[in-house]
């Protein structure tokens, strides 16, 4: 008869193995969940990608900002379109959310642009982190014009 120290011991262990294959699954199902996103998409190069911005500082950085996906998401970056939602489409911080904080921080150091996190908190799309470095860029570059 096992003793009471050792079967709590397997009750642990039996809860630690179907956490860690729960969080197996789910992470692969976020994974499938992306690449049938993509299927069927061409890679749109930078020049691609950014024809489809409306603004010249927009365009600018949006292969930037879309190529720092490439740690986070299980797609070639190529396959991202603008409105493809970051969370959940394509499974950026999906499993525990540091994902996404750490993308945020990639990009403010990237581009130049602190994004509050509130702000951050509303961006769902690609095209909305876009179109904030977009505006923030050119405010930024129309105060130096005026040596503000």
């Amino acid at each position: 008869m096992p003793s009471v120290h050792t079967t709590g011991f397997l009750i642990i262990a039996l809860i630690c193995a179907l956490v860690l294959c729960g969080t197996a699954v789910l992470f692969l199902s976020i994974r499938a969940k992306a690449r049938r996103l993509a299927r069927g998409r061409a890679l749109l190069d930078a020049a691609a990608f950014s024809a489809l911005f409306p603004s010249a500082s927009q365009a600018a950085v949006a292969p930037v900002i879309r190529d720092l996906l490439k740690r986070y998401i299980s797609i070639p970056p190529g396959l991202v379109r603008p409105d493809d939602r970051l969370c959940a489409d394509l499974g950026l911080a999906a499993i525990d959310g540091l994902d996404a904080n750490s993308y945020v921080h990639d990009v403010e150091e990237a581009v130049g642009v602190t994004i509050p996190d509130a702000d951050a908190a509303q961006m769902i799309t690609l095209r909305d982190i876009v179109t904030y470095v977009g505006a923030a860029t050119e405010a930024r570059t129309s105060n130096n014009r005026w040596g503000v």
